[in-house]
C-alpha cells in the first residue's frame, strides 16, 4: 500500500511538471511519458542524466528520480554529480557523516552559483537517507592547466596527487567520436587544447564511477548533457564490460518549436527532453 501511495504522489509530481515547457521523446523522437521513462531507469545500472546546467525544471525532474530509485533500490543507490570536484570527496565524506556543519562544506567545496536552488535539495536527501554522493569531476585547476598547457602537463604532479585525483595516465581519446571530432576542429582553430580539457573531465567521471560503483548497486550520475550524448564522452571512458544494455542515457535540448524532435537530436539519448528556448532558468 505504501508502495501505491509512492507512485500515485510521484505522478502527481510529475503531471505538475508537464506545463508546456517541454515534451520528452524516446531516441527515435518518438513522444513518451515520464512515468515510463521512470520505470525504465529503475531496472538499469547506470543512468546518465543529461542536463543543462541552468534549468529549474530538469533539477526538478532529477530530484524526483532520485527520490523514485530511493524507494525501489534503497541504500544500493549512490549519485554521482560533474559539479563536485575528485578533491570535494572527504569534506563531503565528513559533511554526510556529522564531521562537519553545513557551513564549512558549503565554504569549502567551491560550489556552482545554482547549487543551493538547484543541487542542494538531491545532496540533503541523499545526506538524510545516508546515500553516497561522489565527486566525479577533475579538480578545476587542473582541467585549467590542460586547457592552456595540454594533458601532459598533468606529469608534473607528485605521483599521490594523480592517484588521488586523476583517472590512469596517459589517457586514450577517441576522436572519432562525433563530439571529440567537432572539439578537435575547433582545437585546430585556436581553442588551444579544448578537446584535451574536455577529454580530461569524461575520463575523470568515468574513473570515480569505476572507483566507487560495485555490482548490484545502482549508479545514477548528473551531468552536463554534451559529456554522454549519443552515449559518447563519459561512457566511451568505462569499462568494455559495462554493457550498453545496463545503461540508460537522458539528455535535454532546446529548439524553437518543442512538437517535434528535430533530426539534429535524434539519438541523443534514450530519453530527450525537448525544450522551449525560453526555458525557466535558476541563473
Amino acid at each position: 500500500m505504501k508502495r501505491l501511495y509512492f507512485v500515485l504522489a510521484l505522478l502527481m509530481s510529475l503531471n505538475t511538471l508537464a506545463n508546456g515547457e517541454y515534451v520528452l521523446y524516446d531516441a527515435k523522437g518518438k513522444e513518451i511519458s515520464m512515468e515510463k521513462m521512470f520505470k525504465e531507469a529503475q531496472q538499469k545500472s547506470w543512468i546518465f542524466f543529461g542536463e543543462f546546467h541552468n534549468s529549474s525544471t530538469i533539477h526538478r525532474i532529477q530530484f524526483l528520480l532520485t527520490k523514485h530509485l530511493h524507494k525501489i533500490h534503497g541504500d544500493k543507490l549512490m549519485v554521482g554529480a560533474e559539479m563536485f570536484e575528485s578533491d570535494n570527496q572527504e569534506i563531503i565524506n565528513e559533511y554526510f557523516s556529522g564531521i562537519i556543519n553545513t557551513k564549512y562544506f558549503e565554504d569549502e567545496c567551491r560550489l556552482w552559483t545554482n547549487y543551493k536552488a538547484d543541487y542542494k535539495p538531491i545532496v540533503e536527501f541523499l545526506k538524510e537517507k545516508k546515500l553516497s554522493l561522489i565527486a566525479t569531476n577533475v579538480p578545476r585547476r587542473y582541467a585549467h592547466a590542460v586547457h592552456y598547457n595540454g594533458l601532459d602537463v598533468l606529469n608534473q604532479l607528485p605521483e599521490h596527487v594523480k592517484q588521488l585525483f586523476l583517472p590512469n595516465l596517459p589517457i586514450v581519446i577517441d576522436t572519432t567520436l562525433s563530439s571529440y571530432a567537432e572539439l578537435k576542429q575547433m582545437s585546430m582553430h585556436g581553442g588551444k587544447f579544448m578537446l584535451e580539457a574536455q577529454a580530461i573531465k569524461d575520463a575523470t567521471m568515468a574513473h570515480f564511477m569505476k572507483k566507487y560503483w560495485s555490482p548490484g548497486k545502482v549508479f545514477l550520475h548528473l551531468n552536463g548533457a554534451f559529456h554522454t550524448n549519443k552515449y559518447e564522452g563519459i561512457i566511451s571512458f568505462l569499462p568494455k564490460d559495462w554493457l550498453r544494455k545496463e545503461m540508460l542515457v537522458i539528455s535535454m535540448v532546446t529548439q524553437k518549436d518543442i512538437q517535434k524532435l528535430e533530426e539534429e537530436n535524434l539519438g541523443l539519448g534514450d530519453y530527450i527532453f525537448c525544450f522551449e528556448e525560453d526555458y525557466a532558468k535558476s541563473h
